[in-house]
C-alpha cells in the first residue's frame, strides 16, 4: 500500500473546520536547583510513570506496551531539555512554538484489523509520541487521577479503575452482563477516538474537568492537555498530516480522556432524559457502552433514539451495523445484529454451555497464536504464562464460583 493513500485518508480522516488559536509562550530558562529537582522527581517516581506489563489489561497488544513510556525511554530523556519543557508547561500550560515543533511530534503506526490490507481504513492508527511528550503526558495523568479520585463515576465507567483492580472488576462486569443475552444492547461506534473533533473535546472535556475540580484547577488541567494534544505535530512516513480533530492513542492519558468525555456526555443525556435511568442499566469501558434494559415494556427505540441524538450532536457515528440487540428486543430496533452465543463483550462470551464455550475460546487463542490446538492441555502446554493469564480471564464465568 503506497504511502500517499495512507496520507490522503489520513488527512481526510483528521480534517475538521476547528481554528487553532495560537498564543505566543516565553520558554523558561531553568537552573542547576531545577534540573537536579528534575532528576530527583523521575527517579523518585519511576515505578509510577512506566508501563507496567501485568497492569496492561486484556486487550493490550505488545506493540502498544512498546511505544508506551518505559524504562528505556526515561533513561534516554535529557534532564535540561525536559526540565526547560516541563517548567514552561506547568508556568504557561503550554509548551513555546519552537518546543513544540521540536518534541511535541508523533509518528503514526498502523495496526492492521481485519478487511482488505490494501484499504488504509481498515487499520488502526497508533500515536508514537517523543519521550518528553510522554513523559509529560504520564504527570498529567498521574496529577489528575490523584484529583478525580472519589469524584468519579467509577461504576458505570469501567476504564477509571487502575490496573490492579481493575481486570477483576472487568470481568466481574463482564460476566453479569453476559449471563443471558435477555434485554441488552451494545452500541458501536465509527473510528470512535479518530472521529472525536477538538470542539467536542474543548466543550466537553472543559466542562467535566470544571464541573468536578471547579474552574480554576479544571481550566488548568483542561489547558495544559488539550494544548498539547492540538499542537503536536503528527506525521507518517516522515510527511506531516493536516490533523484538527482526534484523541491519540498510545498515551496515558488516552483511555482517559475518552472516558471523562463519555462521562460528561451521560451527564448532559440525563439532563434531557432522567427516566432512561429508572429503565436501563449502562457500562461504558472506553467506547464501548453496553446497556442492560430493566424494563423491555418501554419504548427502547425512543430512549435509544434521543441518547444517539446527543453522540450526533458531538459528531460521534453510531455504526448500525456492529450495534448490537437482544433477539428478544429485536422488534424494537431491527437495524441492529442481534447477539449470538458467540458474541462477546468485553472478551467473555454470552454461552454459559461449557462445551461449547471452551470451543470457543481454544479458536479464539488458535486465531491469536496462528495454531491448531484442539484442547486447553495443548494451549497450557504450548506457553503456560500466555495460557494461564488468557484463560483465567476467559473462564471466569465458570470459575468464579
Amino acid at each position: 500500500m503506497k504511502s500517499s493513500y495512507i496520507v490522503y485518508y489520513l488527512n481526510k480522516l483528521y480534517y475538521s473546520k476547528y481554528i487553532k488559536k495560537e498564543k505566543k509562550i516565553t520558554k523558561e530558562e531553568i537552573g542547576k536547583e531545577e534540573i537536579k529537582w528534575i532528576k530527583k522527581y523521575i527517579s523518585d517516581n519511576t515505578k509510577k510513570f512506566i508501563f507496567m506489563n501485568h497492569h496492561s489489561g486484556p486487550y493490550c497488544k505488545s506493540l502498544e506496551r512498546n511505544i508506551s513510556l518505559n524504562g528505556k525511554h526515561l533513561k534516554k530523556i535529557d534532564p535540561t531539555i525536559f526540565g526547560q519543557l516541563y517548567f514552561t508547561w506547568k508556568k504557561n500550560n503550554n509548551l513555546t512554538k519552537e518546543q513544540h515543533y521540536k518534541f511535541n511530534r508523533a509518528i503514526l503506526i498502523p495496526v492492521y484489523k481485519k478487511g482488505d490490507i490494501n484499504k488504509p481504513s481498515n487499520y488502526r492508527y497508533l500515536y508514537n509520541f517523543s519521550n518528553n511528550v510522554k513523559l509529560l503526558d504520564k504527570i498529567w495523568s498521574f496529577e489528575i487521577c490523584k484529583e478525580l479520585t472519589g469524584k468519579i463515576n467509577n461504576i458505570n465507567f469501567l476504564s477509571y479503575h487502575i490496573r490492579n483492580t481493575f481486570n477483576k472488576n472487568l470481568k466481574e462486569v463482564a460476566t453479569r452482563f453476559t449471563n443471558n443475552s435477555d434485554n441488552k444492547i451494545m452500541l458501536d461506534f465509527e473510528k470512535a477516538f479518530d472521529s472525536v473533533s477538538f470542539y467536542t473535546i474543548e466543550q466537553l472535556l472543559k466542562s467535566f474537568l470544571i464541573r468536578v475540580l471547579g474552574k480554576e484547577k479544571g481550566e488548568m488541567y483542561f489547558e495544559r492537555y488539550f494544548n498539547l494534544i492540538i499542537n503536536c505535530n503528527i506525521y507518517y512516513d516522515k510527511i506531516k498530516i493536516k490533523r484538527n480533530k482526534g484523541i491519540p492513542t498510545g498515551l496515558s492519558s488516552s483511555n482517559l480522556i475518552f472516558t471523562m468525555i463519555m462521562e460528561q456526555i451521560f451527564y448532559l443525556f440525563d439532563k434531557i432524559c432522567p427516566s432512561f435511568k429508572k429503565y436501563f442499566n449502562f457500562y461504558v469501558y472506553v467506547d464501548d457502552i453496553a446497556i442492560n434494559v430493566l424494563d423491555n415494556s418501554v419504548d427502547i427505540s425512543s430512549y435509544i433514539k434521543k441518547l444517539m441524538k446527543v453522540f450526533e450532536y458531538y459528531k460521534f457515528k453510531c455504526n448500525n451495523k456492529k450495534c448490537l440487540i437482544s433477539k428478544n428486543i429485536h422488534n424494537q430496533i431491527d437495524n441492529f445484529t442481534i447477539i449470538e452465543n458467540n458474541t462477546k463483550y468485553l472478551g467473555i462470551y454470552f454461552c454459559r454451555n461449557p462445551e461449547e464455550y471452551i470451543n470457543l475460546i481454544i479458536d479464539e487463542f488458535n486465531k491469536k497464536k496462528n495454531q491448531k490446538f484442539k484442547t486447553i492441555y495443548d494451549m497450557v502446554k504450548y506457553n503456560k504464562n500466555s495460557a494461564r493469564g488468557f484463560l483465567k480471564y476467559k473462564l471466569h464465568p465458570f470459575l468464579k464460583n
